[in-house]
C-alpha cells in the first residue's frame, strides 16, 4: 500500500527513502529504514568514492533520491524487471545483492553499456554490488526458483569539483561497475 509506488498491486518492493515528487506519495517502511539505512549510507559512500574514479573527480555530493529493498520470486510480475533505464531524474544507482533463506536461480542483471554498446551479464552474490552512471540500461532476468533480494538505490549528484580547482563538470558517460564487497 503506502509503501510502495504502485500501490496494492506492486508487492514486491518495500521503501527505505521514498521520492518527494512521486504520486501516490511513497512512505517508508520504519522497519526497513532501520535495517537497511546502514547499509544504504555505506553504499552510497561507495558510490561516491566510485563516481568521482571513473569521472577524475576530486569530490561529489551524493544524495538518495529513491531506495527500497525488492523481493524476486518465481511468481508472475514478480520473478524480474523488463529492460529499462531508472530515469531521467537518476544521475546514478547501485544495486546491491542481499543474502536470502532460500537459494535461488536465475536473475542475473543484465546491462547493456559502451560504445559500440555491449551487453553484460552479473550473476550477483550476496554482498556484491552493481553501480550504473545515469542512462544505462539494465534489466533483472527472472528467477526459476527460490527468493532473490536486492538494494535498489537512485540517486542525485551535486557539485562535481575537479582536481585542483573548483570547476564543475557538466559532461557524463553511462558506465557500469560491478564490485565485490
Amino acid at each position: 500500500g503506502n509503501n510502495s509506488r504502485y500501490g496494492k498491486t506492486w508487492k514486491i518492493s518495500c521503501y527505505i527513502v521514498g521520492m518527494e515528487t512521486c504520486i501516490p506519495k511513497i512512505l517508508p517502511h520504519p522497519p526497513m529504514v532501520k535495517v537497511m539505512g546502514p547499509i544504504m549510507d555505506q553504499t552510497t559512500e561507495m558510490f561516491a568514492k566510485w563516481y568521482c574514479s571513473l569521472k577524475s573527480l576530486a569530490s561529489i555530493d551524493v544524495s538518495v533520491l529513491n531506495a527500497f529493498v525488492t523481493k524476486y520470486r518465481p511468481v508472475e510480475h514478480e520473478e524480474g524487471l523488463k529492460k529499462h533505464i531508472d530515469g531521467t531524474r537518476v544521475d546514478g544507482s547501485a544495486i546491491v545483492a542481499l543474502p536470502s533463506a532460500e537459494k535461488w536461480e536465475g536473475g542475473e542483471l543484465l546491462v547493456w553499456d559502451g560504445k559500440p554498446q555491449q551487453e553484460f551479464e552479473y550473476k550477483m552474490k550476496p554482498g556484491d554490488i552493481l553501480f550504473m552512471d545515469n542512462g544505462v540500461w539494465h534489466q533483472a532476468n527472472s528467477i526459476s526458483k527460490g527468493t532473490r533480494w536486492a538494494l535498489v538505490i537512485f540517486m542525485k549528484l551535486r557539485n562535481p569539483k575537479s582536481y585542483g580547482s573548483s570547476k564543475v563538470l557538466t559532461t557524463a558517460t553511462p558506465l557500469a561497475s560491478k564490485t565485490v564487497a
